[in-house]
């Protein structure tokens, strides 16, 4: 019968592709699971006989998963993704008596001690073992969380799962409302007692559909698959880290028992307490290193069982569930970055030395530095070239396109089209719309209706807040207004440069704007008294004026666009990258959110594109499908997260939520 059961077991970690033990197993949307090799020689095989594909089609049963990634190679393919924990923890489970790599109770960690963990708690994300479970179980903080044994079935595991993400934790009542303003699910008791002053209570099933309607499951999985290698990469720095203190422990080891076999009488008694010292500074550092190790597998795990869930859930015809699936684990995916931080900020590099003189009469002299094991802790250099790019990718914003609203920018006086360069958010939620087309300033209040109008002797372009009730205004002619908004629009004073001026940010307490002379731009700063305090260059392969410009949260960068390119400079004018790409044709309006994110215009590619400050792609937010039509401009309310965007000869704007 143990011979049978073996034998099952061995048969579910084979690869029906290539019947050896699974390598780096991967699952396919219908759930069945194949080598990251094999899938991509299946791939392969199928593209050489001139098949078109758009993902990747199950060698069994010919169900298809639809990947989001279409434009990176077979391989990449493959490796993005997501792992079959299951076959893992199965593999893991059959070495055990080989390697002690058990998943560990996580509060016993804290403690240092290393107790293997036989269950898992859903709402607090972490494994417990028999001890801290029936804590757990018994405490009335938490006597009501749902905990699942590891030893289950994974389809008892989900359902376990499942509970937590669809009753309320004070009132085990079943999730019935999503409040728009927090962001967040709740039941009938908790909308009466949690969000009565909330305004946008909506009914789940009313939104439920929503969610098959657009791209946020993949987007959700995109950033669980972001999150998992980044743990990833920090678990193996700390496996590797602690590999190399092993090594250092025994090279030092060697060099104590070296040096002290040339002063044997001398440090007979000493070497024993060095050793003992060296062996105190490695297992004092090799606890932390471990600990961290073991705080980076639990949240693999943790993450995991999330990508698992979502998947699973995106298979039902269970709308509800879906919708209420996918709002936890975005919530999630926020909590582990959060834990990512923390994790990444305690963790430093530690090696051992062992500090002597070769000079054997300076040993002598310096015997005070004998028995000394020093350990240096360093922080640890950027894991992976495009950690950035994966912060940037879980914190990306998507666009709520069932939000989108679109109110009348022209008035009843205005003569001509609308051509709204720019616009900008004041801190009171009110709005100022440059209107090229008319040479006006417009003021408009919460409900959009205007409520204050200024008419310019020139075109006016761009603008920036100078303080809460001030801007700065670029027009047509050779001069940067600045405009009161107090109440009402009001012309202050005019500040004169020498050549055409474009875009213009805030700097500090002064202003920098783009000047073009009309054969080069440069980059003028203007502090208060209207003196140029500072010229940046531009570099040479700028023949044309710029579009529009913004600074980095940090103010040490400045990002502009100019035709089909987005470029970040220094402020001595080093350029530190540009962006090009198709979908952002014909670049223009710009701004940046508190986490470095770009949001890019593209006028003759009709887009809406986020980008990474160090312009890296990361998605299409808004697009020619979801009737945007020449956009120009765009502005961020970072207070609601809501975005503007202004279209050319148009007399409406648009705006919209993100999430």
């Amino acid at each position: 019968m143990a011979e049978a059961k073996g034998n099952d077991e061995d048969k579910e970690l084979r690869c029906p592709i290539c019947l050896e033990t699974f390598e780096s197993p991967k699952i396919l949307t219908c759930l069945h699971t194949f080598c990251e090799r094999c899938i991509c020689k299946h791939v392969h095989s199928v593209r050489e006989e001139g098949i078109q594909l758009d993902g990747i089609t199950c060698p069994i049963c010919k169900s298809p998963t639809i990947l989001p990634f279409t434009d990176q190679t077979v391989d990449e393919w493959a490796a993005n993704l997501p792992n079959n924990s299951m076959v893992l923890s199965s593999w893991i489970q059959n070495q055990s008596s080989k390697d002690d790599d058990s998943i560990h109770c996580q509060p016993c960690l804290t403690d240092g001690k290393r107790n293997i963990a036989l269950a898992f708690c859903h709402y607090c994300s972490e494994y417990l073992c028999k001890v801290c479970h029936d804590c757990h179980r018994r405490f009335k903080i938490s006597n009501n969380h749902t905990t699942t044994l590891l030893s289950m079935p994974e389809n008892q595991i989900l359902s376990a799962n499942n509970d937590k993400l669809f009753r309320c934790s004070r009132h085990l009542k079943k999730y019935t409302y999503f409040c728009q303003e927090d962001k967040d699910v709740c039941c009938s008791k908790c909308a009466i007692t949690d969000h009565k002053s909330c305004k946008d209570l909506i009914l789940i099933e009313n939104l439920s559909k929503s969610v098959t309607e657009c791209t946020e499951i993949e987007k959700v999985l995109g950033k669980l698959h972001s999150l998992r290698q980044m743990f990833l990469t920090l678990h193996e720095n700390r496996l590797n880290n602690l590999e190399s203190l092993k090594q250092s422990r025994l090279e030092i080891t060697e060099a104590i028992k070296g040096w002290s076999n040339d002063v044997k009488e001398l440090t007979g008694k000493l070497e024993a307490a060095t050793l003992e010292k060296s062996e105190e500074a490695y297992k004092q550092n090799a606890v932390i290193i471990s600990h961290q190790i073991e705080e980076c597998k639990g949240a693999i795990a943790a993450i995991e069982t999330s990508e698992r869930i979502l998947f699973q859930e995106n298979k039902s015809n269970d709308f509800t569930k879906l919708f209420l699936t996918t709002t936890r684990v975005s919530q999630q995916v926020m909590k582990y970055l959060k834990k990512y931080d923390t994790v990444d900020d305690e963790c430093k590099d530690y090696t051992l030395e062992f500090p002597r003189d070769k000079n054997f009469e300076g040993v002598v002299k310096t015997l005070s530095l004998f028995g000394q094991v020093l350990c240096k802790a360093s922080k640890i250099p950027g894991l992976f070239p495009d950690i950035a790019y994966q912060r940037a990718m879980v914190l990306s914003p998507r666009a709520q396109k069932n939000s989108m609203q679109t109110w009348k920018a022209k008035l009843e006086d205005d003569v001509a089209s609308c051509e709204i360069y720019s616009g900008i958010f004041l801190n009171d939620d009110r709005i100022v719309l440059c209107d090229n087309g008319n040479k006006k300033l417009k003021l408009f209040d919460q409900l959009y209706h205007c409520v204050s109008c200024l008419k310019m002797t020139e075109e006016p372009r761009f603008m920036c807040s100078v303080d809460t009730e001030t801007l700065a205004v670029t027009t047509g002619g050779l001069r940067i207004e600045i405009v009161s908004v107090a109440s009402t629009l009001t012309r202050l004073r005019s500040i004169s440069v020498d050549g055409e001026c474009y875009g213009l940010a805030f700097y500090h307490t002064n202003i920098i704007v783009d000047i073009y002379d009309g054969e080069k731009d440069e980059f003028l700063i203007y502090n208060k008294s209207n003196k140029v305090i500072k010229r940046i260059p531009i570099p040479d392969h700028v023949s044309l004026p710029l579009d529009a410009l913004c600074m980095s949260p940090d103010v040490k960068s400045i990002y502009y666009t100019v035709e089909n390119r987005l470029v970040t400079l220094d402020m001595d004018g080093e350029e530190l990258s540009t962006f090009e790409s198709d979908d952002l044709a014909g670049a223009c309006g710009i701004t940046v959110d508190r986490n470095g994110i770009l949001y890019c215009c593209g006028e003759k590619s009709q887009t809406v594109i986020l980008v990474t400050h160090a312009g890296r792609q990361l998605d299409v937010l808004l697009s020619r499908d979801d009737g945007l039509k020449n956009p120009i401009g765009i502005c961020l309310n970072k207070k609601n997260n809501v975005i503007l965007v202004t279209e050319r000869h148009s007399n409406k704007v648009k705006m919209l939520k993100l999430i």
